[in-house]
């Protein structure tokens, strides 16, 4: 269990914790951590488990099911899970906008004076560099769907289809509607934007995945819009992890946190080509006015290797995530957008040359400067011997 905890103690969406001194070394419930079955949060890895010992007041142990996790040395398996209940804690968060709730004696690992140290939760103070793994790449492989029962709908429509599995191009819609979608209602989808290409693309895909075209709408007030109709077709991409929820309530859907890669990579082209973009500066961005859901785009990102700094709008009850340097490459490498506009804007703005304060070796100084020490200790040494043949 600490291991599986240590080592994904990063990828977390935490809100409110209480946790206890003297309990463990575990993280928060909704602590995400991935696996070979996809990001799950680490609170859901104990169904299915195999009971060991149920204790009201010591907490629940349970012989986690056969799944594969991320380690320091790579892929390994979680032998058990261990739920301590509600205790006293802490929360970390990086200046990249990484957070980490957990236990006080919960383990971190650092890096000070040119190697690598374990510190407790506790510990952490301003300053301390955090290690954060990236690019692992591990995701899952479900792309099934539970059967959909349509005939349960009130209003039966069997003109229309329905998808029996994650496609890329579904993924991309999901993507859409996450970013720029109302969908509070348990009879439509709609997806608005000024980008015309956007909704045409909405249309196709949707066309062809249900057999039915969405209705424009453009009053020349607001943006346009397409509205997908129909209640079957909203019980369906509930079914697949699209709530009825509204900007602030939504969430990467489960479907997709369980996807292969491919299928997490359509995703965040959707979610960028509404809500994303690219700056004069070659920076690329994406802005969101939901905190839970943008923890878990930049746990995405990380899991392709693409690090992001995450942070609170000025004077805005909003958040955003900046991709600077040469992480703008991978990002386009790994995700990229879909539509052309936003493709030509990033080569457009992309410097020539990176300069840029990310991704260099903290404390390298004195390490350069000892090495060079001895560099030279060796050449006068070799210069002195010369001097006395």
């Amino acid at each position: 269990h600490q291991r599986l905890t240590l080592n994904q103690m990063w990828f977390n969406d935490v809100q409110t914790n209480i946790l206890s001194r003297g309990t463990g070394k575990c993280i928060a419930g909704d602590s995400l951590v991935l696996t070979d079955e996809g990001i799950l949060r680490i609170g859901d890895m104990g169904a299915d488990g195999t009971p060991e010992n149920i204790d009201v007041d010591r907490g629940t142990t349970l012989r986690a099911r056969p799944t594969g996790v991320w380690g320091v040395e790579g892929p390994t398996g979680a032998s058990h899970w261990y739920d301590d209940g509600i205790r006293k804690g802490f929360s970390v968060e990086t200046a990249f906008g990484y957070q980490v709730s957990g236990t006080p004696d919960h383990i971190i690992l650092c890096w000070s004076g040119g190697r690598f140290i374990e510190k407790k939760l506790a510990e952490a103070a301003p300053g301390d560099r955090i290690v954060i793994q990236r690019g692992q790449k591990l995701f899952g492989k479900s792309i099934r769907f539970p059967i959909f029962n349509r005939n349960d709908s009130h209003h039966k429509q069997p003109c229309l289809t329905y998808p029996t599995e994650m496609t890329e191009d579904l993924a991309y819609v999901l993507g859409l509607l996450t970013g720029d979608g109302t969908c509070g209602y348990d009879n439509f989808v709609e997806l608005t934007s000024d980008d015309p290409s956007i909704l045409d693309c909405f249309d196709k895909i949707t066309m062809a995945l249900f057999g039915r075209s969405p209705c424009g709408i453009d009053d020349g007030v607001r943006c346009a819009s397409s509205k997908l109709h129909g209640n079957t077709i909203r019980k369906f991409l509930e079914l697949i992890g699209l709530g009825l929820h509204g900007a602030r309530e939504k969430r990467v859907p489960e479907s997709i946190m369980r996807a292969p890669g491919r299928l997490v990579r359509a995703y965040l082209q959707g979610l960028f080509d509404t809500d994303g973009g690219c700056d004069k500066r070659g920076v690329i961005s994406i802005g969101l006015s939901n905190l839970p859901l943008i923890r878990e785009v930049h746990v995405l990102l990380a899991n392709f290797g693409i690090i992001g700094d995450l942070r609170r709008k000025e004077n805005v009850d909003s958040w955003e995530i900046d991709i600077c340097g040469e992480a703008c490459d991978v990002f386009m490498r790994e995700i990229g957008f879909r539509l052309d506009r936003k493709i030509k804007a990033y080569h457009k703005t992309r410097p020539a040359f990176r300069n840029t304060n990310c991704d260099t070796v903290p404390d390298i100084g004195p390490l350069l400067m000892a090495i060079k020490a001895e560099a030279d200790r060796k050449s006068t040494r070799l210069n002195s011997s010369h001097a006395n043949i």
